[in-house]
């Protein structure tokens, strides 16, 4: 099989809105067509508020559910925690649940997409490998 992508929710919000960027949207049909793309209860938490109505709800979330599953147990936990410590530590301070799925991509070593700065602020204290649209479309706010 080949390598295993966590997809962070700032790729899936702009790869599932209409007008994507076709660059993610290439990327992420190519991935989700090799099979390679996993996901996290934490990326669940984040995305699924969004749903418009019950059924775009029921069909994202079988959607998520039919990935591989990175599951958050008390090793990445303990991981969380120490990482957020090193990164403090360094005057990196970024939301809990980026941690979190920063955290799950480094223990299970796969790469994790993103469009968001706080990941490649981790990247090089956590040996993070990501894969960064940041030049893609409109950039975040600073």
């Amino acid at each position: 099989m080949s390598e295993i992508v966590l997809i962070d929710t700032s790729v899936w919000v702009r790869y599932l809105r209409r007008g994507a960027d076709p660059e993610i949207v290439h990327q992420v049909q190519g991935w989700l067509g090799a099979g390679q793309v996993a996901t996290t209860d934490v990326i669940k938490v984040e995305l699924l508020p969004f749903s418009r109505t019950e059924a775009e709800f029921q069909r994202l979330s079988a959607r998520l559910d039919a990935l591989y599953p990175l599951t958050l147990d008390d090793t990445v936990w303990d991981a969380a925690a120490r990482n957020g410590f090193t990164l403090r530590r360094a005057g990196v301070i970024v939301p809990a649940t980026d941690l979190l799925i920063a955290t799950v991509a480094q223990q299970f070593g796969v790469r994790l997409a993103h469009w968001d700065q706080h990941y490649e602020l981790m990247a090089p204290h956590l040996a993070l490998r990501t894969v960064s649209f940041l030049t893609t479309g409109p950039q975040p706010p600073a």
